[in-house]
């Protein structure tokens, strides 16, 4: 008989989680992590959840941080493809109703306060995991080869990986972009063509340049807004405001049309002028604060956040400390709030290694 971690059947595990959690109606929105789905439903009493945790291949279920997460364990990304072939196949069934459930899906969340915000950064961020960790490693990979003498910094080779580790992070507003659209419901390709205007080459060598820009005579404060994330994380949510703003109030035979033009010659000034600096301030003075901090007493810094790092991670707080760390990167090149949980997570790690 299979042990819960090695059940393989995932498309009947899949279709008895999507019915426990209340089925389509009941989904707000749907994420994985490392080991875990991550569910923000409409209502956390109607899902059977202890049946879930009965549930050949479910480990345990949690609700934290505004989400309901059910344990999968590593083979989780495999559960959350059947899980959404399931989801689509439900959707064709019952057309008319899905489609609305979906749209219902992107808009406003039940979760106040903590748990909305924890929801928003998990939902933005989770999906780009992935990416987020290839090209960190092979960063930190290049960074290993070159101070060793196994790869040359000038050489070709090192140029192709380079460009292979850091493309990602340069454009991270682009890819931002595309999750952001997801979780606000706004749509995602007028979301990226906001987002390609900060990464804009004649804008980028205009700023590099020093040279002043002005829109209808206001002058617009350039800014590097590459590896950048909150400025377009806010610009994207008032894109998804201003978008259904503009949903209504069109008549259906020009909405098609004239909502995209309207959307992108509003936001790409406003984003310009106004979010992008603001948000940038914000950014600059969120980092400088954390690094104060850091630099005051270091291992009494480190020696806080290492403690509290597993009860943030169980709660899903440590999403709260996602933005900061990507600030960090963007306004310094590096970060020092997670390096100091490496010990933690060792430490987390070594009683759950299998023996050999």
């Amino acid at each position: 008989m299979a042990t819960k971690q090695n059940v393989r059947d995932y498309s009947a595990l899949a279709g008895t989680i999507y019915e426990q959690v209340g089925g389509e109606g009941n989904i707000q929105s749907l994420t994985h992590c490392m080991t875990r789905l991550r569910f923000v439903l409409k209502d956390d009493a109607a899902a059977g959840t202890a049946q879930l945790k009965q549930t050949e291949g479910v480990l345990d279920v949690l609700q934290a941080g505004g989400q309901y997460q059910v344990i999968i364990g590593t083979h989780v990304e495999h559960v959350f493809k059947a899980l959404e072939e399931v989801r689509e196949q439900r959707q064709k069934q019952g057309a008319a109703k899905a489609e609305a459930q979906t749209e219902a899906g992107a808009g406003a969340s039940d979760k106040k306060g903590l748990s909305l915000l924890l929801d928003t950064i998990s939902s933005i961020f989770l999906p780009i995991m992935a990416g987020m960790m290839g090209t960190g490693i092979l960063k930190g990979l290049l960074v290993l080869f070159t101070t060793v003498g196994w790869m040359s910094a000038e050489g070709g080779t090192y140029a192709v990986l380079y460009a292979a580790a850091d493309a990602f992070f340069y454009f991270l507003p682009l890819i931002l972009a595309v999750t952001s659209a997801r979780r606000f419901g706004a749509n995602q390709f007028i979301a990226m063509a906001v987002a390609g205007a900060f990464l804009y080459p004649n804008l980028v060598a205009l700023q590099t340049a020093g040279t002043a820009v002005s829109f209808i005579g206001i002058p617009v404060k350039l800014i590097n807004y590459g590896s950048s994330v909150i400025p377009v994380i806010v610009a994207v949510y008032v894109l998804s405001k201003l978008e259904k703003l503009l949903n209504r109030l069109m008549p259906q035979i020009i909405k098609g049309i004239v909502v995209p033009l309207v959307c992108i010659v509003v936001m790409v000034p406003a984003s310009l002028m106004v979010i992008g600096p603001l948000t940038g301030m914000l950014g600059d003075a969120v980092a400088t604060g954390y690094t104060a901090l850091y630099e005051f007493m270091p291992p009494v810094a480190g020696l806080i956040l290492a403690v509290l790092w597993p009860i943030l991670v169980i709660f899903g707080g440590h999403w709260g400390l996602v933005p900061i760390v990507m600030n960090n990167f963007a306004v310094y090149g590096y970060d020092t709030l997670l390096p100091v949980t490496i010990a933690t997570n060792f430490a987390w790690a070594v009683p759950l290694w299998p023996s050999a």
